[in-house]
């Protein structure tokens, strides 16, 4: 049952049944947010972002999605057709070489999403930046005028290790978090997009600089290569992996219990009222 009292400001605040969400209620029937519940949900979510960096390996993998922003979306998808122009391949060449990466990054999504099920997933992301790795230094070592071949076989194979990073990250996520997937990755996703604009940015001052990408190339793949350290650093903590699941799951059994207790005393306080 719901009683309203009259504040001040000429509102109505609706008083809930216990549990219910406080809002404020105009004259004319809009709601909004009570300060204290803006409050609290801040603090909840707060809580929640520092909770995922409970499990060591969210961090390693944090710092791996940095820098696959920095040399994927960053850097490949800002620059790769002004990398083939500068090459001197035509604009159409370097338009079509990307629309093959984009052919292949959906494909490799599938592929990829069928081995995270299937083999070590640390392994796996290692293999994706160590394959990122080669074909940045393929670009760089063997890219020239007329070389089409050599244009074409880095879209392939980078469009093959670009996108395919998304299922085996969502499934490492849920495994260690998996209350908290959505909010997980999408922290992730920060931090991904913070080194594409870094990517984006780097990629441009170092043509200013150097009147050309190639130092920006070999800079990309040993970005790629220290990627792949944060794998093999998650796959060392791997030992841990069922401590901090087992721990998550502790806590969320915990809630359900504390919310089940409240729950039963408002339940009697209702009765005796």
């Amino acid at each position: 049952m719901v009683v309203s009292a009259t504040d001040f400001a000429s509102r109505e605040i609706a008083l809930c049944d216990p549990g219910d969400e406080l809002t404020t209620v105009d004259k004319d029937g809009d709601s909004a947010w009570v300060a204290g519940t803006e409050a609290e949900a801040l603090v909840s979510l707060w809580l929640q972002f520092l909770s995922l960096w409970v499990v060591p390996q969210y961090g390693a993998l944090a710092a791996a999605f940095f820098l696959c922003g920095v040399t994927t979306t960053g850097f490949v998808e800002t620059h790769f057709v002004a990398v083939a122009v500068e090459a001197g391949f035509s604009i159409t060449a370097g338009g079509l070489a990307f629309s093959v990466l984009s052919a292949c990054n959906g494909l490799s999504m599938v592929l990829f999403g069928h081995l995270a099920d299937k083999v070590n997933r640390h392994a796996l992301l290692g293999v994706i930046f160590v394959g990122r790795a080669g074909a940045y230094f393929l670009l760089a070592g063997a890219l020239a005028p007329g070389r089409v071949g050599v244009l074409f076989a880095f879209a392939v194979l980078f469009g093959v290790f670009n996108y395919s990073v998304v299922p085996p990250v969502v499934s490492l996520v849920h495994s260690w978090v998996p209350g908290s997937v959505g909010f997980g990755v999408g922290v992730l996703l920060l931090f991904h997009s913070v080194g594409a604009a870094v990517g984006a940015w780097a990629g441009g001052a170092a043509y200013s600089t150097w009147g050309g990408y190639h130092q920006a190339l070999y800079a990309c793949a040993m970005l790629c290569l220290c990627a792949a350290g944060c794998c093999a650093l998650m796959q060392w903590c791997a030992p841990h992996e069922r401590l901090w699941r087992a721990l998550a799951t502790s806590d969320d059994s915990e809630e359900e219990e504390e919310e089940k207790e409240e729950e039963e005393v408002d339940g009697q306080q209702a009765l005796h009222k």
